[in-house]
């Protein structure tokens, strides 16, 4: 996973985690403030990559909850991008196939814990 990619692709997933009811593409671009087409094709390849769960309601498809994978996938980005804000340090990547330096256990540690915490905020 690029890098670039999982940074366009976490503010969408943090979205979709918190709806309740179906939103359509046009929805989910005013929410993440990106145009309608890129929303589209974005919404399309993570329903694709089987991140998201969709469904074609009046000939337009809606999105909703995040399947398992995407969750895991959202947890690991948003633990990262914490761990940026955390340290300070842009060196961390966001591509998930990259490890985290050993020096930031403790803060990847905690940043799981805020995620759990911001996951339950419902």
């Amino acid at each position: 996973m690029n890098a670039r990619h999982n940074e366009r692709k976490l503010p969408l997933l943090e979205i979709l985690i918190k709806s309740r009811r179906y939103l359509k593409a046009e929805d989910i671009a005013d929410l993440a403030g990106i145009t309608k087409n890129n929303a589209w094709r974005q919404m399309t390849k993570l329903s694709g990559q089987g991140y998201v769960w969709r469904r074609k309601i009046n000939r337009i498809w809606r999105y909703r909850r995040l399947k398992p994978m995407g969750i895991r996938v959202l947890k690991a980005l948003w633990v990262r991008k914490r761990m940026r804000l955390l340290t300070n340090d842009n060196s961390i990547p966001m591509n998930l196939k990259k490890h985290v330096p050993f020096q930031y256990s403790d803060i990847e540690r905690r940043a799981r814990e805020q995620f759990d915490n911001w996951l339950c905020e419902e």
